[in-house]
């Protein structure tokens, strides 16, 4: 959250999750975004509320200096995070509940997007923004088997907004249960380019049990994202468990086998990691 109120105008926030400013390289793998927030600071009426962005996480390169970068996401799962104005002041703009993207190349596979939120007069990216860093770089995101799924805000917010002169590539996804999935028809704003619009399905996730309390996105059995995730490679899920050999959608691959694990040094599902520690990381022993 950003500073107090302040003769002039609010302060900025970034990243309610994770600020990752200026890496060099980075991988986020079976991590967990739950319900973090990012909240800019207030400011006089006359002027300008701080605006935010990246409720769970914030990709932002500021500078020309070393290489292009790219970071990896791969088996995590951004859930009811949000991005609020500060209190007092004009509106700004801003945006990406769970996620905001800047001046640099992101891949996210096998992601999980779920109920990320903008608050009220935000309508830019409620999962996603993807966003310029003006005289540094262009954005860019690969987003591949993944789910996008429950993002409805009142005032008509879009799901995953690019915004002109970023690229987002699409490759086999689901979209589901969104107000508005994508500004490709210009709403709310004009788009950058956007590729592999022919990759998304319309899927119903069905998950165990989404949201507070529980933040369970694991499938149910019958959900449709299960067995969708053609031409996937991933070897293992969220839960460092293995994939089927032709993947689920999203964070999670389905599992009917029962969990009992042991105690001790006992490795139930024979990974190698004894269930002592994968029940401690909150990943499946079994």
């Amino acid at each position: 959250q950003a500073g107090t109120k302040n003769p002039g105008f609010g302060g900025f926030a970034g990243g309610g999750g994770v600020l990752l400013f200026n890496p060099t390289a980075a991988s986020i793998d079976r991590t967990l975004f739950f319900a973090n927030r990012a909240t800019g600071g207030g400011s006089s009426p006359a002027n300008a509320a701080g605006t935010g962005g990246g409720g769970g996480l914030y990709l932002w390169r500021g500078t020309l200096a070393g290489p292009a970068i790219t970071v990896q996401v791969r088996n995590s799962v951004f859930a009811e995070n949000i991005v609020q104005l500060g209190s007092s002041g004009s509106n700004p703009g801003g945006g990406g509940g769970a996620v905001q993207v800047q001046g640099l190349t992101a891949v996210f596979d096998h992601t999980t997007f779920a109920d990320n939120r903008l608050g009220t007069g935000l309508v830019f990216g409620q999962a996603i923004a993807l966003v310029e860093a003006f005289g540094v770089a262009t954005t860019t995101v690969t987003l591949k088997n993944s789910a996008v799924t429950g993002h409805v805000t009142p005032g008509g917010a879009t799901a995953v907004v690019v915004n002109a002169t970023n690229t987002l590539n699409l490759d086999t996804n689901a979209f589901s249960g969104n107000g508005h999935n994508l500004n490709n028809d210009n709403n709310p704003v004009f788009p950058g380019t956007i590729n592999g619009l022919g990759t998304i399905q319309n899927l119903a996730p069905s998950y165990v049990s989404p949201a507070t309390p529980n933040y369970n996105y694991h499938l149910q059995a019958g959900s449709a994202l299960r067995d969708k995730a053609t031409g996937s490679t991933m070897t293992v899920d969220m839960d460092y468990g293995p994939r089927s050999p032709v993947r689920d959608l999203g964070a999670d691959e389905y599992s009917a086998a029962a969990c009992a694990p042991g105690g001790g040094a006992s490795d139930v599902d024979t990974d190698g990691i004894l269930d002592t520690v994968e029940t401690t990381e909150a990943t499946r022993p079994c």
